[in-house]
């Protein structure tokens, strides 16, 4: 719950760095959002945004990780996003490399350790969570192997956004 938390505060303080350099920031400012995480988190964070920022209308698109790269290379003549959040470090890598993200460091960048950051003073990204994926397997799977074991093992995945 605290990394949903420091996630939605860092969502917040990004949205508002928007629509503060935006020229008409009494009007109703709308950012455009691609994301990836899961709708259950996608409804918590815009509480927290809506209640912070009356003022900004956010246009969210959720699709799966490989949809968004394939969707941002396409438009990358003609931006449509604002935000890219909780997508595979491995796309943000070549959006990166691409030239097609922003520098910005969010407020509290140096509490992020940084393996979980973009190594440039100004990052390009910076991660929202380290999920664990696992795998296992039943006593009667492994039986045929190694009667009497059970076998389980995880290794974590780092998942990633840019804030311009």
């Amino acid at each position: 719950m605290l990394t949903r938390a420091r996630g939605a505060l860092a969502l917040i303080v990004a949205l508002l760095v928007l629509a503060a350099t935006s020229p008409a920031t009494a009007q109703k400012q709308t950012v455009v959002i691609y994301t990836a995480i899961e709708n259950e988190q996608i409804a918590e964070y815009k509480k927290a945004y809506e209640k912070a920022m009356p003022n900004l209308d956010v246009k969210m698109l959720r699709l799966s990780t490989g949809d968004i790269a394939a969707r941002f290379m396409a438009e990358k003549d003609n931006m449509q996003a604002d935000v890219i959040w909780g997508v595979a470090a491995t796309n943000i890598l070549v959006f990166k490399q691409a030239g097609l993200l922003e520098p910005y460091a969010p407020k509290g960048l140096a509490r992020v350790a940084p393996l979980f950051r973009d190594k440039d003073a100004t990052p390009s990204w910076v991660g929202i969570d380290a999920p664990r994926a696992g795998r296992s397997s039943t006593t009667r799977a492994s039986a045929a192997r190694r009667p009497g074991r059970t076998s389980a093992s995880s290794s974590a995945a780092i998942s990633t956004t840019s804030v311009p």
